[in-house]
């Protein structure tokens, strides 16, 4: 780390004291570590400020005389003090900054919270830590990086420093609404967010400077705390800061408008029906709303996992809340529909039923358990368990047409034998939840045909029944059921032109074709309420599907989305799906809309452990281009692809490590 100073002959001065001085310089440049190196090469080389550059210049000048030795020794001591504050300055900034950029999110979105500012305080605690053992590490002291002493007040005042940004930054930071950005310039933008960065960045320096002077003197025994230096530090830290705050304010800002404004603009060509100031004032509605449902995720996820966690074959609970862009797009389809005449957030709440989502995934079937089921059902019959697998996958010519009149009157008992072996237990759970007022369902939609969908006629009839029991209202079904089915005696028939094809006491039955959806989307899912704070209700969505559906139902939404214009020419990282499926004319989509249908048939058939392959070509029409992004390997590649490099991961990421998720 030492650099050799070169003397000049000496004219006039002493060159016992010339070589304390070198000596003195030597043990500085000693402790500087990797940080502190650079930074007085940058001081060097820019010839500002103390550096190690001007202390070899003061011993050859107090060698030729030009200077006094205690001159000198000023200037040295000057640097030593200067390269000690220069890492505590940067470290303290630093650390508040990181606290901010993993904290933050939380405290934009939900508020300041003092879980948020405990989050804040470990986060830079250990930050400071690492940063200042690091400079430590790289020096030329032996076992410096392992001070005990140094660590302790590391970790102290890197707490408070991570504490106080976060704790400022909820007190100043006001985001940027589409309100602003709709009315006013780029440059009013910019001057704000400096106005408020640096307003921020000065009240928290203030408190970091103070608060590291104060701990730095309680723990070190060997510092006396001194009014004045305290002032010191206080002044300087708050200057530096309040620089830094008013430039990443700035910054931020504009960042925060341009993108705003990009916004705006996808969004009132999405809705040409809506004028400016609707399209501006759903837009800081959704983004508010959206803020309020991520403070109750934490609540929603225990409140599934209170329900299902310990239920046997459960293999994953989750929580989302709705996104703002989300939001605003059934915000603007009710306003131009004529659903939404007053814009204000009570009625733009009343809007979103799904404005929270719990899943449950839920374990498949093994090839064995499923044989068990089948055989047992089939031993009163002349047919065994391989004639059942001919017939439903490609070998059904091989059966005896007795065979064939047989299984097709007796292959949806046996799938729901199979479905039942599969979800029995979770819908036990569900059933006995309702009863008990855990839980309230609005309406209930079982997705699927005959083999693909999750719950049995006689699981949604249990269901009803437990939901007649606990709320005395009827649920309302959307299931594909044979209205046949239903026992006239105990409910009212509609005709076919009805929406309601079955009413009885405990169930509403809507068209049944409605449970069937283009691309065989397969999923039992239910509207429910959330209860937070004893008595304020949340609507949301609960999901319950299996653990091969599930990733295949979040990926196959990319075109689904497109399609409904949910995903626009604006969300350019979908380009390359985009562009083909947009372009796509109905009656080829309706043919892809079978492959992506063959694809959940065959996870199905996979979670009921059934040892069958369900032919799932893609379309001729396709050339090698589309199969790279359309195919399911190909969506999944894309999704992944997406995932890797998305914000919304990298922050979730962030949010995990510190709890928040």
């Amino acid at each position: 780390m030492s650099n050799d100073i070169q003397l000049n002959a000496p004219s006039s001065g002493n060159l016992s004291n010339a070589k304390n001085l070198e000596c003195k310089l030597n043990n500085i440049q000693s402790k500087n570590g990797a940080l502190t190196s650079i930074w007085d090469s940058i001081k060097s080389s820019s010839n500002i400020g103390a550096s190690s550059k001007k202390c070899e210049e003061a011993i050859n000048a107090y060698i030729n005389g030009e200077i006094s030795y205690e001159e000198a020794n000023a200037l040295l001591e000057n640097y030593e003090q200067k390269q000690a504050d220069s890492i505590n300055l940067f470290s303290s900034i630093s650390t508040g900054v990181v606290a901010s950029l993993v904290v933050g999110s939380a405290v934009l979105t939900g508020g300041l919270s003092l879980g948020a500012i405990a989050a804040a305080g470990c986060v830079g605690g250990v930050f400071k830590c690492a940063l200042k053992m690091f400079d430590r590490a790289t020096n030329e002291l032996k076992g410096d990086a392992l001070n005990k002493k140094e660590i302790s007040k590391d970790f102290l005042s890197g707490a408070l420093d991570g504490a106080v940004s976060v704790g400022t930054m909820g007190l100043n930071v006001t985001p940027l609404n589409f309100q602003y950005t709709a009315s006013n310039t780029f440059k009013q933008a910019v001057f704000q967010g400096v106005k408020q960065g640096a307003k921020s960045g000065a009240i928290s320096g203030a408190v970091m400077g103070g608060g590291d002077y104060t701990i730095n003197a309680l723990v070190d025994e060997d510092i006396d705390f001194k009014t004045d230096e305290f002032l010191s530090a206080v002044v300087a830290t708050s200057v530096s800061s309040s620089v830094m705050g008013g430039a990443m304010g700035g910054i931020t800002n504009g960042f925060s408008y341009a993108n705003k404004n990009k916004i705006l603009i996808k969004r009132q060509a999405q809705f040409e029906k809506l004028d400016k100031n609707s399209i501006a004032q759903l837009s800081d509605i959704s983004e508010d709303i959206s803020k309020s449902y991520t403070c109750n995720n934490q609540r929603v996820l225990k409140q599934t996992e209170d329900i299902f966690a310990d239920v046997e074959g459960v293999e994953q609970i989750s929580a989302r809340t709705k996104g703002a862009d989300s939001v605003f797009t059934k915000l603007a389809k009710a306003r131009v529909k004529g659903n939404l005449n007053e814009i204000s957030n009570q009625s733009c709440y009343d809007i979103i039923c799904d404005a929270y989502g719990s899943r449950v995934q839920i374990a498949s079937l093994s090839v064995e358990e499923a044989r068990l089921q089948i055989e047992d059902y089939l031993a009163d019959s002349a047919y065994s368990y391989d004639d059942f697998i001919k017939y439903i996958s490609s070998d059904r010519a091989e059966l005896s047409e007795n065979a064939q009149k047989y299984f097709e009157l007796n292959s949806k008992n046996i799938y729901n034998r199979l479905k039942e072996a599969q979800t029995e237990k979770v819908v036990s759970r569900l059933e006995s939840a309702i009863r008990n007022k855990e839980i309230k369902i609005k309406n209930l939609e079982n997705y699927g045909d005959v083999d693909s969908a999750y719950f049995t006629k006689s699981q949604l009839e249990r269901i009803a029944l437990a939901h007649k029991s606990a709320y005395n209202e009827p649920l309302v079904l959307v299931a594909k059921i044979d209205p046949g089915e239903f026992d006239a005696s105990k409910g009212c028939m509609f005709g076919s032109d009805s929406q309601v094809v079955f009413k009885s006491d405990t169930m509403i039955c809507l068209n049944p074709d409605e449970a069937i959806k283009p691309s065989g989307y397969a999923t039992a899912q239910m509207n429910v309420e959330y209860l937070f704070d004893g008595n304020k209700v949340g609507y949301g969505e609960l999901q319950i599907r299996g653990v091969e559906v599930n990733p295949f139902a979040d990926t196959e939404h990319i075109p689904y989305d497109i399609k409904a214009k949910k995903i626009t020419q604006f969300d350019t990282k979908y380009k390359k799906i985009y562009d083909i499926i947009k372009p796509m004319p109905d009656e080829l989509y309706d043919d892809y809309n079978k492959y992506l249908t063959s694809v959940y048939k065959q996870y199905r058939a996979n979670e009921l452990g059934l040892p069958v392959n369900v032919k799932s070509a893609p379309p001729t029409f396709f050339d090698d281009e589309m199969l790279k992004y359309i195919t399911k390997e190909g969506l999944f590649e894309f999704k992944k692809n997406l995932d890797k490099f998305s914000i919304s991961g990298i922050l979730n990421k962030c949010k995990v490590l510190h709890g928040q998720n």
